[in-house]
């Protein structure tokens, strides 16, 4: 026998937003909130490779109750009939579920935890209900400070004084790389012999997100 239950949760004004509700078998610790899982993008309850199931388990087993969800329009939950912008959509099916919990199991107080996009979500809405009372962010999206942008050149000047290349400056005040020989005219061209494939890679731009869903 596991340590902890599950069972389907089904709420929401039109009934339409579905969950699964894990809670420990011997019963919630009165001082433990439940933990709130919401959706990555448009990744359902279940997480990338099944890591919100085991995640919740595991919470449920150490004493939380937990709610892992989908938002309106995704999974096994049905769209809004109401039209909202997608953040103001996830916001208020917070809202459903946090009220759902207290009402039908006398929780008052939440954490919520999100990954990505969820973790967005989850900041803009936590300091907006007084019952939510931690958030656990998993690679959200941070405006850059000064202070990263001066670690990020710090690192890039230490890399390339390593490589043994030079560090320029362009117009725009970016790092560039050290110019290359110019080209030689040649009145004869021969044909390039084929090159094998390169891998490009590129850099992500400070503070852009991974997988936001617009």
């Amino acid at each position: 026998m596991t340590p902890y239950y599950e069972q389907i949760a089904r709420f929401g004004i039109r009934q339409n937003l579905n969950g699964i509700f894990a809670e420990p078998r011997g019963g919630r610790h009165a001082d433990k909130p439940a933990i709130v899982i919401l959706n990555s993008g448009v990744v359902h309850r279940i997480g990338h490779h099944r890591m919100y199931v085991t995640m919740a388990r595991m919470l449920a087993a150490a004493g939380y109750p937990v709610l892992r969800f989908d938002f309106s329009g995704i999974g096994d939950s049905a769209s809004r009939s109401e039209s909202l912008e997608p953040d103001a959509a996830a916001m208020a099916d917070i809202v459903s579920a946090v009220d759902w919990l207290s009402e039908t199991r006398g929780i008052k107080t939440a954490v919520l935890l999100g990954l990505c996009s969820g973790a967005d979500i989850a900041l803009k809405y936590g300091h907006t209900d007084d019952r939510i009372v931690a958030l656990v962010l998993l690679d959200p999206t941070i405006p850059p400070t000064w202070k990263f942008y001066l670690h990020y050149l710090s690192q890039r000047a230490t890399n390339m004084q390593l490589g043994g290349g030079q560090l320029i400056l362009g117009d725009s005040g970016g790092l560039g790389d050290p110019p290359g020989p110019p080209p030689q005219p040649t009145s004869n061209p021969q044909p390039k012999a084929a090159q094998p494939a390169q891998v490009i890679t590129r850099e992500m731009k400070p503070g852009s997100p991974v997988c936001r869903v617009q």
